[in-house]
Parts: structure tokens; sequence; C-alpha cells
């Protein structure tokens, strides 16, 4: 997952979108599950291929000439990408944060709710 998410953040920081074609749909079948999934291999549109190939955004209805957009580093370090990435580097901790910022605040809410009803005098 480091490797991944080093990725993600060197894309969501210096990332370029650029127009890749299908040149060519593959069908990976998993008969044990009844289920297939789809990628792509592309080019850019120049002719000149792109060593990875698209996961995300292909699919069975997918055809040959077909444009996608994909996520390049311009320096070549990490490889391109079709899945959506973090608008920030950031980006993947604040939603946790703010996640466990909102679930506090709601517990802390309820159990001020649930004492307001007992009396304190005996």
């Amino acid at each position: 997952m480091g490797a991944e998410f080093h990725a993600e953040a060197v894309l969501a920081v210096r990332g370029e979108h650029r127009t890749v074609v299908v040149s060519a749909v593959h069908e990976h079948a998993y008969e044990s599950r009844n289920y297939s999934n789809y990628s792509c291999s592309v080019a850019l549109p120049d002719g000149t291929p792109v060593a990875v190939e698209v996961w995300a955004s292909c699919d069975a209805s997918s055809r040959e000439g077909d444009r996608f957009t994909m996520l390049f580093d311009p320096a070549g370090k990490v490889a391109p990408t079709d899945r959506r990435v973090p608008g920030s580097a950031f980006e993947p901790t604040a939603l946790t944060a703010g996640g466990a910022l909102a679930l506090t605040a709601a517990f802390c809410i309820a159990v001020v709710r649930s004492r307001r009803g007992r009396s304190t005098v005996r």
C-alpha cells in the first residue's frame, strides 16, 4: 500500500491529464465466480503505446478507438493511471480525520442528551 499511496500522492501534486486511445480490449473471465472484468491496452493519440492498461474506465462496451483520460507524471517516476486520485496528497487523511471528528461530536451530543433527562437531586 505504501508504494500505491506514494504514486497517488505524486499524481495528485503534479499529475497531468492526457487523452489515450484504446488499441485493444481484453476480457478477464473468472469462471468460478461467473464474472468478467475488462482491461484496455491504450496508446497516446500519436500512436505511442502506454505501458499500463486502463482498468477503471474499461468495460464490456469499450471498443478500439474509444478515448479515455489518464493521469501521467510528467517526470515519469510513477506509472500513469485511469483511477481517480485524491485532489491533494492530504485528502485521504483529511477524510478520515473529518469522519472521526463527526463521530466524536455525535457521541458527545448523545451523551449530553441522555443525561438531561436524569435528575441529579435524590
